[in-house]
């Protein structure tokens, strides 16, 4: 552990927490001196330096992992990783964060990771191919589908693209109102808002209800995602799919996927490449990206952190199932 300064004239006080003889000497250097050379009067919590540290402060996805839980702080420091308390605020941050379920059982961790990575997709495109089949597509849907889609929107007014936005944009609005009133009071508005808004906009025919539950799948989805920066970065991209979705269809879709993927790929967060956990091949880093591996499977540390040492258990770390003679 190393105190650390920020603010010229608040002094906020603050600890970097790392394992010596663990963390990669290289990250741990690149973040004292990210720290050192912040100049700024006033500091008051753990967000604000976190946005003075990241690489690229207009990227959509979050490149620094916010968390107010001890034992995943803890399981970062393990890992190799180096979290960043500061003092007034609940909140650590790891840097180079990969979200995992380690304290599950395999299959209920990879269902919940499948179930969530399902939400995120979903609450991203889910508004922009279905904008793009209804407007472009016709011939990918099924005959029966067809006319019942064409039945519920026989007697709306507005076209597509202005119906999903509208409803897009109410949904949007009902949960700021709900985040920003008191916790019983916020829930209750967001569930029952929802309810009336529907129902009405369905009775008064401006909205067509297949459109009402592909709005309402999408919000559900962006609630699921682990993360809430995470929820801000579906919640802007889907704006960008559905514009995308409008004019292209779902060739505009797989381009701004594949634009999307590269502005990724090419995204670093000090100095480790945003995507190594899917591109670098270890027993720990790929599997744990995609699917949780078992407790007992996890001999090294994630690759791409290149932490001192490798290795996390031994070979065989349950000595029970050798046999003995």
């Amino acid at each position: 552990a190393e105190g650390v300064k920020i603010g010229n004239i608040s002094k906020t006080r603050g600890v970097l927490l790392y394992l010596d003889g663990t963390a990669n000497p290289n990250l741990v250097r690149e973040i004292k001196k990210r720290i050192n050379s912040i100049s700024i009067d006033y500091v008051i919590s753990s967000e604000e330096v976190g946005m003075f540290l990241e690489e690229n402060s207009f990227a959509l996805t979050s490149q620094i992992m916010y968390t107010e839980r001890p034992d995943r702080a803890a399981r970062a420091l393990t890992e190799g990783r180096a979290v960043l308390l500061l003092n007034g605020s609940p909140n650590a941050f790891e840097l180079t964060h990969a979200v995992s379920d380690d304290y599950l059982r395999v299959p209920y961790a990879n269902m919940s990771r499948v179930i969530r990575l399902a939400a995120l997709f979903l609450s991203i495109l889910l508004p922009g191919m279905y904008l793009s089949v209804i407007l472009f597509h016709h011939e990918i849907i099924p005959t029966y589908l067809l006319y019942s889609i064409s039945a519920s929107r026989e007697n709306v007014p507005f076209p597509s693209l202005v119906e999903l936005l509208l409803m897009d944009i109410s949904f949007e609005m009902i949960r700021e109102a709900g985040i920003r009133m008191p916790s019983p009071i916020g829930s209750t508005l967001g569930i029952v808002g929802g309810l009336i808004l529907g129902q009405s906009a369905v009775s008064a025919k401006i909205v067509s209800p297949l459109m009402i539950i592909v709005i309402a799948i999408t919000g559900i989805g962006s609630f699921a995602t682990p993360d809430y920066s995470l929820s801000w970065t579906s919640r802007i991209l889907r704006v960008c799919f559905i514009a995308l979705g409008a004019v292209l269809g779902l060739y505009g879709i797989a381009i701004g996927i594949f634009i999307y993927s590269c502005f990724l790929a090419s995204q670093r967060s000090f100095g480790v490449p945003f995507l190594s956990p899917m591109l670098k091949r270890n027993s720990r880093s790929m599997s744990n990206a995609l699917m949780e591996s078992a407790i007992w499977k996890r001999e090294l540390r994630p690759g791409y952190l290149k932490a001192i040492k490798k290795r996390n258990e031994n070979k065989v770390s349950r000595n029970w199932k050798i046999k003995r003679k």
